[in-house]
């Protein structure tokens, strides 16, 4: 369980840090291709949550 805590804080210090890459003068694949990476991650940490709860 550990484990799981700790790779979810890595998920979110990533996520952050893929939130801050963002910016107005960046070309919209890039961001479009950073939105995409945001919205993966945050499904892997929905689904270690709902693992989590289901342990």
């Amino acid at each position: 369980m550990d484990r799981l805590l700790t790779l979810r804080q890595r998920i979110k210090q990533r996520i952050e840090h893929t939130k801050n890459q963002i910016h107005a003068t960046h070309n919209r694949a890039f961001i479009d291709s950073v939105l995409i990476e945001i919205d993966t991650l945050n499904w892997v940490l929905n689904e270690i949550s709902q693992y989590s709860i289901k342990s």
